[in-house]
């Protein structure tokens, strides 16, 4: 169950664990503050893509358009990731990540100094730190947080009885923020969020969102536009931080959804998983995400479709690309105090 969907006596349960939770984050952004943990800064920019919640904010096809535009500008990425859920090689993120970017590098490592070092030694000339911001040992040059529109940060709480990871006001540190699934809510909605963050740190609005790209056939790999699915029955299937907004957009694209099954984030899926999921189909086809995709491949008997989405940036893209262009350039400043450089 998602912690945001708890019960009122399972939230007050959960309060003196929220609370330690809620004093050890506080200490160590203190720890940090003054300086008492160091950071370190990598030879190269370093740029992260970040959130305050718990998953399901777009960080991985955000930090797929990043890699782009890097590339655009002639630099060599390499994107770097905890490894978060990986058992038997590189997860399910860095999975979709290798197939929708072949060629760049990749390197799980939960030492994010250590995996940023094994990449720059690769040859990477710039790093994108894929879900960084509370990694902080680990200096960037540019602090990017994407907040999900469709989970209004200021309606949660901190985990475990929510989602959030840090308070809100951890948004002082960022340089950028992202206002993702922009399109799923109204104008008013978007600008409540907006002053909300502006009380915090006025930033320029950048706002974007999961644009359906493509609708692959999983067993022959044949494309066809995601329009395509408009009037076909499918059965969804995920295990992804936010599999409403999946549901969402699978309807947004006029299909029609017979049946669903969703897992927690990260789920590996076991024989019985698939098993159950083939009852309940009810004979239409699985219609699931591109991270959910390279741990399903070969192991559903059913026909299957993969739904690929990209980030389409709406608002404020201009500010996005001066500070990509910002933090390219900051190889000679001077690190902050208690920081160090390689």
């Amino acid at each position: 169950m998602d912690p945001s969907e708890l019960a009122a006596p399972v939230r007050r349960a959960l309060a003196p664990l929220t609370a330690i939770y809620g004093a050890g984050v506080a200490m160590r952004n203190l720890l940090y503050r003054r300086s008492l943990l160091g950071t370190r800064f990598l030879p190269v920019p370093t740029i992260s893509v970040g959130n305050l919640s718990a998953g399901g904010t777009g960080k991985t096809p955000t930090v797929r358009a990043l890699a782009c535009r890097l590339l655009a500008r002639g630099r060599r990425p390499g994107i770097l990731s905890r490894g978060y859920g990986a058992r038997e090689g590189p997860n399910e993120e860095s999975r979709e990540m290798a197939e929708a970017l072949p060629g760049v590098l990749l390197h799980e490592d939960p030492d994010r100094v250590r995996g940023g070092r094994s990449l720059v030694a690769a040859g990477a000339d710039a790093i994108l730190l894929d879900d960084g911001f509370q990694h902080r040992r680990i200096g960037r040059d540019l602090d990017l947080v994407l907040l999900d529109a469709t989970r209004p940060f200021d309606r949660d709480r901190l985990l475990p009885s929510g989602l959030l990871r840090e308070p809100p006001g951890a948004l002082a540190r960022a340089d950028l923020v992202v206002l993702t699934r922009a399109d799923q809510v109204g104008a008013e909605d978007r600008e409540r969020l907006w002053k909300l963050v502006g009380a915090i740190r006025r930033f320029p609005r950048i706002e974007a969102r999961h644009a359906p790209s493509a609708v692959v056939d999983g067993e022959s790999g044949a494309t066809q536009p995601a329009a395509a699915l408009r009037g076909r029955e499918v059965f969804l299937l995920a295990a992804i931080g936010n599999p409403r907004a999946f549901a969402s957009t699978v309807e947004s694209l006029g299909a029609r959804v017979r049946g669903s099954r969703f897992f927690r984030d990260h789920h590996a899926y076991a024989d019985p998983d698939l098993r159950r999921i083939e009852g309940e189909r009810a004979g239409v086809p699985v219609l699931t995400t591109g991270k959910d995709w390279p741990k399903l491949r070969g192991r559903l008997k059913a026909p299957s479709l993969v739904l690929r989405v990209e980030v389409e940036f709406t608002a404020g893209e201009g500010a996005l690309e001066e500070g990509l262009d910002r933090a390219l350039r900051r190889r000679g400043s001077t690190p902050a105090p208690g920081a160090s450089r390689e």
